[in-house]
């Protein structure tokens, strides 16, 4: 969206969030990736348990998702849960978010009894920050108006490039980095540090 738009490239750029973001993950600095809009429309399903890492081409742990409420957003509208230590775990399975992801993660969250925690209603100005490998889902949304959400997405400056793997998808790998082979350091004029 921030290519399209000045408005919505000067939110996703902001210091502000990426001095937020490199602390959390205990960075120097961060860059930019991509941001996404998350708009849920009014009865809308759930979204399926699963771990972002998986569709990117980033080789570091380094890598966070600031889910940022554009309207008010109680908890019937689709807020997300969280697995609580899960970005630390070894229960990574490179699967894509679909049906399959949220059986594999349902059985697993109840077999091995993990502590499932909501981020309960959040309101414009919250931001929830959740880390590449966290295991997490949104809810549907029970409500007449539409969830309004904007994603922005960091990793830590100077990660390289792996090759696609297995079961990734590599999001935005032709656009982001075209010019770019596996081990280069990821970046453009696309992805600032901030």
């Amino acid at each position: 969206m921030n290519r399209k738009d000045a408005k919505v490239r000067e939110f996703v750029w902001d210091q502000g969030l990426a001095r937020v973001a490199a602390s959390l993950m205990g960075v120097p600095a961060v860059r930019f990736y991509f941001d996404q809009a998350l708009f849920k429309e009014p009865g809308g399903g759930a979204t399926p348990w699963h771990q972002d890492h998986v569709y990117w081409p980033i080789a570091t742990e380094q890598a966070i998702t600031a889910w940022v409420p554009l309207v008010d957003v109680p908890a019937e509208m689709g807020t997300m849960e969280f697995v609580r230590g899960s970005h630390h775990s070894q229960h990574r399975h490179l699967i894509r978010i679909s049906d399959e992801s949220e059986g594999l993660y349902s059985r697993l969250v109840a077999e091995k009894n993990l502590l499932v925690e909501p981020t309960g209603p959040m309101a414009v100005g919250d931001v929830s920050f959740h880390a590449s490998w966290a295991l997490h889902r949104a809810m549907g949304n029970s409500t007449p108006e539409v969830r309004q959400v904007i994603a922005v997405i960091y990793f830590e400056d100077g990660a390289g490039l792996y090759d696609q793997i297995e079961g990734s998808q590599r999001i935005g790998y032709d656009v982001y980095f075209s010019d770019l082979k596996p081990g280069d350091v990821a970046g453009s004029d696309l992805m600032p540090v901030l």
